[in-house]
């Protein structure tokens, strides 16, 4: 019996073995999508101490996700009158997008929606200085200009570790050929600390 046993483990540990060196080689082999990484933001975000991370992807609000569920998939929607019916849809669209995609993590964040290309730096010295003192901040041009945002479904991020982790290639056509049009840079009003 023991000697059964020794085999079996035997073998478990061989394949096992075998098995990990495979992940290895597959993950070595595993190469990221060309992207050039935007220059860092100059403009320093004091509710994090750092510059604004800017993240890449695509913007997805509520309305393109319910959208892209009853385009894609209205099999595995609620019925339309149920109250809950807005958040299954675009609980069906991220799952859809995962499942084509194999695009892990991708994460939602708010950005500032760009303005003729860039985001007006009394955007960030605005956003970035609220609970602090904002008598630098010239008022009336954020008064004629509003801060506008957006929802975007991130991808990476320009902190080194998102930016090496980013999706392939393969990813990258899968996702773009769901969304309808192409990534882009975004500056988030991010505080914490992204994939």
């Amino acid at each position: 019996m023991s000697s059964r046993l020794s085999k079996l483990f035997e073998a478990l540990t061989i394949t096992t073995a075998t098995s990990v060196r495979r992940k290895r080689l597959v993950k070595r082999q595993r190469r990221p999508f060309k992207l050039v990484r935007p220059p860092k933001m100059l403009h320093i975000n004091m509710c994090i101490g750092r510059p604004y991370i800017q993240f890449y992807g695509y913007e997805a609000t509520p309305e393109f996700l319910v959208r892209l569920a009853e385009e894609k998939c209205p099999e595995a929607l609620r019925d339309r009158n149920d109250r809950d019916y807005e958040i299954d849809a675009m609980t069906q669209a991220h799952m859809l997008i995962l499942a084509r995609s194999g695009i892990l993590p991708l994460f939602y964040m708010t950005c500032f929606k760009p303005q003729d290309g860039s985001v007006p730096p009394v955007w960030l010295d605005a956003f970035g200085m609220r609970g602090f003192n904002r008598d630098h901040i010239d008022e009336d041009e954020l008064i004629a200009n509003p801060i506008v945002d957006v929802q975007v479904l991130a991808v990476c991020s320009d902190i080194d570790r998102s930016f090496e982790r980013r999706p392939t290639q393969a990813q990258m056509d899968a996702i773009t050929e769901l969304m309808g049009y192409a990534p882009q840079w975004w500056v988030g009003y991010g505080i914490g600390d992204y994939h």
